[in-house]
């Protein structure tokens, strides 16, 4: 594996396992959330950086997915992948309404989202194979 992949994929590990400790605090759901998105981010990036493409200095997940897909076949939830991408930007500034549509996320949420991590990580593992 080339060393700037193996270097996305660390990051990536470190965000993942960010998610999961903090999944175990109530209070920190926006925290673990964003971190979420940032692995997602990161392992997308993994499979870009692996395909010999520029990876772009960009957050938007569905983007990332596009240039993924464009060489993989990779079964996701566009809706998941949506209500994590969404997450960037509103932990970037306060909000009086919360992280996403409902608010502050529930620990149902945030475990829904490692569960969509786990996937696309799963997915960049045996790609990058």
């Amino acid at each position: 594996m080339k060393e700037k992949v193996e270097e996305w994929i660390k990051y990536a590990d470190l965000d993942y396992k960010s998610a999961l400790k903090l999944s175990e605090e109530e209070n920190l759901t926006t925290i673990a959330a964003f971190h979420c998105q940032q692995a997602v981010e990161k392992y997308l990036k993994a499979m870009i950086e692996n395909q010999d493409k520029p990876v772009p200095k960009i957050h938007n997940l569905e983007v990332l997915m596009n240039m993924v897909i464009s060489e993989n076949k990779i079964e996701y939830d566009k809706d998941e992948l949506d209500q994590i991408n969404d997450v960037y930007i509103d932990t970037r500034y306060p909000s009086s309404t919360g992280l996403i549509p409902e608010g502050i996320p529930k620990k149902e949420t945030i475990l829904a989202f490692i569960s969509f991590v786990e996937k696309i990580k799963d997915y960049a593992m045996e790609f990058l194979k």
